[in-house]
């Protein structure tokens, strides 16, 4: 009998030993998936923030050329507004050039005809001014 208690206390012995070595490894099973699932957030976190960071970097840089399109746009108008008011110099000048011209025209056919004497050419028909001596003309 005191073998079987000896073989019972052995069973009991290797059955607790057997319960502990069952607890220990689901302990470093629990530990070790803790461990994963830890990594597997951290892994996560950092992806999150490398795309949130992408998208901020694309953010910034369509500002960046959406600023540099208005800046064009704001030369190019200046550009466009320098060439208009040229423009309407230009137009003003030649208006008053062709005022000026028109004047003239209208001054010199006033005194072709305050001289009194539109005479044809014998050389081809076209009218001229007989030049009239005035009073105060000296000979030459």
């Amino acid at each position: 009998m005191a073998e079987a208690q000896n073989r019972k206390k052995e069973r009991l012995k290797n059955d607790k030993a057997k319960q502990n070595i069952v607890k220990d490894s689901a302990e470093k099973n629990a530990m070790k998936k803790m461990t994963v699932k830890t990594k597997e957030e951290v892994g996560l976190k950092k992806l999150k923030a490398y795309h949130e960071q992408r998208v901020e970097q694309s953010k910034s840089n369509h500002t960046q050329k959406v600023i540099k399109e208005h800046q064009k746009i704001k030369k190019k108008e200046s550009e466009l507004a320098k060439m208009e008011k040229l423009e309407s110099e230009l137009i003003s000048k030649l208006k008053n050039t062709e005022k000026i011209q028109n004047d003239a025209l209208k001054q010199l056919e006033e005194v072709i005809r305050s001289s009194g004497s539109l005479k044809k050419s014998p050389s081809g028909g076209k009218l001229s001014a007989s030049p009239k001596k005035s009073p105060d003309a000296s000979p030459k």
